[in-house]
């Protein structure tokens, strides 16, 4: 089996991106002449506005663009981009945990990597380019056909 990637999905990035963006042409451009009044009164809120919203840009177009893989598979093992590589036969068992906010009305889908150590490796895979039962699936499929196991 060959590596598999698993990135973050890229709508959401794209949606910031060109919302920021079209929020900095509002800023600066505007359709009105009491929108840039600001320019004069406070040119330094003006620039610390300027930077934020150019960094928060500049951030989500850069995510966009490298779009580094949140968990990548292969027949050795599981790399989580936070919590780094886990060889397969050190994996003893895998799930799937849901938790709801009821507040915000939204599901929080998480992988959980219980190891024969005792200890367990969590990684939110709600907005991955995969759905949950994919990762799943592959995590399954590497396991069994990993080096050296049983």
């Amino acid at each position: 089996m060959d590596t598999v990637y698993i990135r973050p999905d890229q709508n959401t990035n794209f949606k910031r991106a060109i919302a920021v963006g079209l929020f900095i042409l509002y800023y600066f451009i505007g359709p009105y002449d009491y929108t840039r009044i600001i320019y004069t009164k406070s040119p330094e809120w003006t620039i610390v506005l300027g930077i934020v919203f150019f960094g928060l840009f500049f951030f989500y177009l850069k995510n966009l663009i490298l779009n580094h893989p949140e968990i990548t598979l292969t027949v050795e093992g599981i790399e989580l981009k936070q919590q780094g590589w886990t060889h397969w036969e050190f994996v003893d068992s895998y799930q799937r945990l849901v938790e709801k906010d009821i507040e915000n009305n939204r599901e929080t889908e998480s992988l959980v990597l219980h190891l024969k150590t005792g200890s367990s490796i969590t990684c939110i895979i709600s907005d991955l380019d995969k759905d949950s039962l994919e990762i799943l699936d592959l995590i399954k499929q590497f396991k069994a056909n990993s080096i050296g196991h049983d």
